[in-house]
């Protein structure tokens, strides 16, 4: 078991954390903002879908029934060699990274709207976009891969105070 952190100010204390409230605890990771503890099974070792990205909230193959609902959609697809599974903690080990490019300006710290993506890709490639502004900054969609040096530089450059997602391939790691 690894330790989540959960708003209180939200009304979620007490309550078992579902894959709802995820994306709220996703934005306090990196807000930083006043949290309670509650205990779940490592976060690092709950399935993706190598197809779209997706983190699910089980670790467990069986238990999702090999089955993606974001890709089960008919918008998405199934590749025809069927549903494919990774962790965070197998991206991780595997030398995956984050870059940060800045849209709008030369350097990352003066920039107002930052693309983040990972290389090599995950899934379809998605590109989360960091949004600064004086009001605090939003994360519109977010990545499939997560670690300590995203979190910290995205922390760096004033937090996220909201995230949001334009469809469902964007979830992407909103567990961890």
């Amino acid at each position: 078991m690894s330790t989540i952190k959960a708003d209180v100010s939200s009304g979620i204390a007490g309550k078992q954390i579902t894959p709802s409230l995820q994306a709220h605890i996703y934005c306090n990771r990196l807000t930083g903002s006043r949290l309670y503890y509650y205990q779940y099974p490592n976060m690092a070792d709950l399935q993706i879908c190598r197809t779209c990205g997706a983190q699910h909230s089980s670790s467990s193959i069986d238990e999702l029934k090999n089955e993606c609902p974001i890709c089960l959609d008919p918008r998405q697809y199934v590749p025809p060699t069927g549903q494919a599974w990774t962790t965070l903690s197998d991206l991780r080990s595997s030398g995956y990274k984050n870059i940060f490019h800045a849209m709008d300006a030369a350097e990352t710290s003066t920039a107002n709207l930052i693309g983040i993506r990972t290389e090599p890709q995950v899934a379809i490639g998605q590109t989360t976009y960091l949004v600064r502004t004086s009001e605090g900054n939003v994360l519109w969609d977010c990545i499939s891969y997560l670690d300590d040096e995203t979190v910290g530089a995205i922390k760096g450059l004033g937090g996220v105070k909201a995230i949001a997602i334009s469809h469902p391939h964007f979830f992407a790691a909103n567990v961890e």
